[in-house]
C-alpha cells in the first residue's frame, strides 16, 4: 500500500498552491509569544463577548417568534453532554480504542460509506491515533497510527517522542490533568480538490466537523470524554508526527480519555 506522501494525482498545481497557501494562514504558532502577535491583535473581550453562546440578532424589526413543540425523547447517546477539559490517568483498553473507531470512523459496509458525510465520496480527511503517554492505550507504542478505514486497521505512520504531550500543552493552554490519546485530522489537499476544485477544500473542512461530532458522541456513548483542541503549532506538530505539513496539512484534533 503506498504512503500518502507518494501519491499523486493530476490536478491543478496552481489551484492546489492556492489552497497550501490559505489554509496556512489560519496557522496557529504555540509559542506564546508569537500567538499573542498573530492571534490577539486588538484582542477586546467585550466585543468578542457579544458573539459568544448568544442568538445572531437577525431581524431589524420584533419577530414573530413559533414556539417548538415539545420535545419527543431523544436516545442519551445522540446527546452531546459537553467537552471535557479533566481526564485521569486511566489507561483506555485497545478493545475501547477499537470500538470508537470502529463506530466513528471505519467504513460501515464494503463499499466504503462511513458514519458521517462527504462531499463527492472523496473522504480527504485522514484520522491518526497519537497515544500521549506511555501506556495511555493499551497495547498500543508512543506512535502516529492511521486509521485505514476500509481495510479496519491501524498504520504504523512514525514513533512520536515522548515530549509531544508537553508541546500540546504549553503554556497558556496548560492542561493539569492530560488526556490518554488525540486523533489528530489531516487533509489530503489533492484528494481535496480534484473533483470540486475550491468548493472541495470548504466541503473537507466540513467533513472534519462532522467528524469530531461523531467521535465525541461516540466516545461518550463508551464512557470516555472528549474536547476539540485547536492550539498547536501545525508544522510543529506534523514534524512531530511525521507528516507533510503541505501534502497533508492538519485541521484540527480530538484529546480523548476518561474522565476524571
Amino acid at each position: 500500500m503506498p504512503k500518502i506522501d507518494e501519491l499523486r494525482v493530476s490536478v491543478d498545481t496552481t489551484l492546489l498552491d492556492e489552497v497550501v497557501r490559505f489554509h496556512a494562514r489560519g496557522r496557529v504558532p504555540s509559542h506564546e509569544r508569537i500567538f499573542g502577535t498573530t492571534m490577539y491583535p486588538g484582542y477586546d473581550p467585550a466585543t468578542v463577548s457579544r458573539y459568544e453562546f448568544g442568538e445572531y440578532e437577525f431581524s431589524p424589526v420584533a419577530p414573530e417568534n413559533i414556539p417548538l413543540a415539545p420535545s419527543t425523547e431523544v436516545p442519551a447517546a445522540l446527546r452531546r453532554s459537553g467537552s471535557v477539559r479533566s481526564f485521569s490517568n486511566r489507561p483506555v483498553p485497545f478493545g475501547v480504542l477499537s470500538s470508537l473507531i470502529d463506530a466513528a470512523l471505519c467504513a460501515r459496509d464494503e463499499t466504503g460509506r462511513r458514519h458521517y458525510p462527504s462531499g463527492g465520496g472523496l473522504y480527504p480527511i485522514e484520522a491518526f491515533i497519537v497515544p500521549l503517554h506511555a501506556e495511555s492505550v493499551e497495547g498500543l507504542a508512543l506512535c502516529n497510527y492511521r486509521v485505514l478505514a476500509k481495510t479496519r486497521a491501524l498504520e504504523v505512520v512514525a514513533p512520536v517522542p515522548r515530549h509531544l504531550s508537553d508541546v500540546l500543552f504549553r503554556a497558556p493552554m496548560n492542561q493539569p490533568t492530560r488526556p490518554s490519546f488525540a486523533i489528530v485530522y489531516a487533509a489530503h489537499l489533492e484528494r481535496c480538490v480534484v473533483k470540486y476544485r475550491y468548493r472541495g477544500y470548504r466541503n473537507a473542512l466540513i467533513e472534519a466537523g462532522a467528524i469530531v461530532q461523531q467521535v465525541g458522541l461516540c466516545a461518550e456513548a463508551l464512557g470516555l470524554g472528549s474536547v476539540p483542541w485547536a492550539w498547536f503549532d501545525d508544522y510543529e506538530i506534523s514534524k512531530l508526527l511525521g507528516l507533510s505539513p503541505t501534502r497533508l496539512p492538519l485541521v484540527t484534533m480530538q484529546l480523548i480519555g476518561y474522565p476524571a
